[in-house]
């Protein structure tokens, strides 16, 4: 190995370390902040470089390997790039199937996945155009996706890390559960609705098993086109499934250790 390729193959490795020890400090304080999604990429970058420098140090059978490691490494970031636009679209069509047509997330979700999906074929036809305005299109969607297709690595990056490190840690003995809303339909619950409360009311079971009884507290406005807050048809959800709670607790319940979701 040269001195060059030695040079940078302990730049590379030192990164590799350092990122793993920011990114394990990190998570474990909070694996939900989005530092963790880019430590994970640059050490997964600086990984890739140094399994890229150190193959000629293991002669011809041990430069194969890591340079199939590494190939296989980047075919995976490729792969991942490439399924999201559809993972985007599969997404918006459970949502929009659960929440109905009229749901803003869904449309949105939906939109991006399909928008994406179009864009390598819109790029090539701008670029076959040679008028200024074809070009400065062509650089506009040109940035706007490689900005997406960015921040959705950042996401999927996000995912693995809450994967292997766990999400939100559990507050022993939870004096409150809070249930943050997400909109109704027609003056009912819908269902990603519902799925947050039947949470809530497992962990009140689970609670209640050591003797304990947490106050809920759930939150959401009446929008313009709701009949009544979300609150309000919140509480009376959690009722009808023999939560701890009196049909005005909704209003007035004090806040201190809990668990949100």
């Amino acid at each position: 190995m040269s001195d060059g390729l030695w040079v940078l193959f302990v730049t590379a490795a030192v990164f590799t370390v350092a990122s793993l020890i920011a990114l394990w400090v990190t998570a474990r304080r909070d694996p939900r902040r989005l530092r963790c999604a880019v430590l994970l990429l640059i050490a997964a970058f600086w990984l890739l470089v140094t399994l890229v420098t150190a193959s000629p140090m293991f002669g011809e059978r041990g430069q194969t390997i890591f340079l199939v490691i590494a190939g296989v490494l980047l075919v995976a970031w490729l792969a991942a790039m490439g399924m999201l636009p559809l993972l985007l679209v599969i997404d918006g069509l459970i949502v929009l199937r659960r929440e109905g047509i009229r749901s803003r997330t869904g449309l949105l979700v939906l939109a991006a996945g399909i928008a994406l999906l179009l864009l390598p074929g819109v790029t090539a036809s701008l670029a076959r155009n040679d008028r200024w305005w074809s070009m400065a299109l062509f650089t506009l969607v040109t940035f706007i996706g490689t900005y997406l297709g960015t921040f959705l690595v950042v996401m999927l990056a996000q995912f693995v890390v809450r994967a292997l490190f766990g999400g939100r840690r559990r507050v022993p003995d939870p004096d409150v559960l809070i249930v943050l809303g997400s909109g109704l339909i027609n003056g009912k619950v819908p269902p990603l609705l519902a799925s947050r409360l039947d949470r809530a009311l497992q962990v009140s079971a689970e609670e209640a098993l050591q003797g304990r009884r947490p106050m809920f507290v759930v939150s959401g406005g009446r929008g313009s086109d709701e009949p009544r807050a979300e609150a309000e048809a919140m509480a009376e959800y959690l009722n009808r499934g023999e939560c701890p709670m009196s049909a005005s607790s909704w209003r007035t319940a004090p806040a201190r250790r809990g668990r949100t979701w």
